[in-house]
This record gives C-alpha cells, structure tokens and sequence, in this order.
C-alpha cells in the first residue's frame, strides 16, 4: 500500500519566469530591510539633530538673552 504522498505527481522544476520571479521577491526584501534601516537611521539622526538644535537655541540665550546684555553693559560701561 503506497501513501498518498506518493500517489501525487512529482512536482515539476520552476520555470525561467516563476525562478525570475522568486529572484525578484527576494530583491524586494532586502530593499524593503534596507528602506527599514535607513528609515530607522534617519529617525536617530533627526533625534540628535533635534537635540543638537535645543542646546544651541540654550547657549543662545544664554549669550545674547536680556540677563546676558544687562550683564555685558554692567562688565563693559561707555
């Protein structure tokens, strides 16, 4: 007695077009892995770019806010 694994015709190669097609699957994911981890990429540096922004709009009102030009006026009389 045969199971019906073996009762099922064998399965035929792939053509050229379906191995084409496989080939083109497998580009698709690994742009599709390399858009993810450029996008992940691009979040962190606009993190730290954001970051960055926030300590230069600090250390400018550190130097040219109203505390900071009374103080240079006081340190520097005409």
């Amino acid at each position: 007695m045969s199971s019906p694994r073996d009762e099922r015709e064998p399965t035929p190669a792939l053509s050229s077009t379906e191995t084409e097609l496989n080939e083109l699957r497998k580009k698709v994911q690994s742009v599709e892995k390399s858009r993810d981890r450029f996008a992940s990429r691009a979040a962190r540096l606009q993190a730290d770019l954001d970051a960055a922004r926030a300590q230069v709009a600090w250390f400018h009102r550190q130097l040219f806010g109203q505390k900071a030009e009374r103080i240079w006026l006081h340190t520097h009389p005409q």
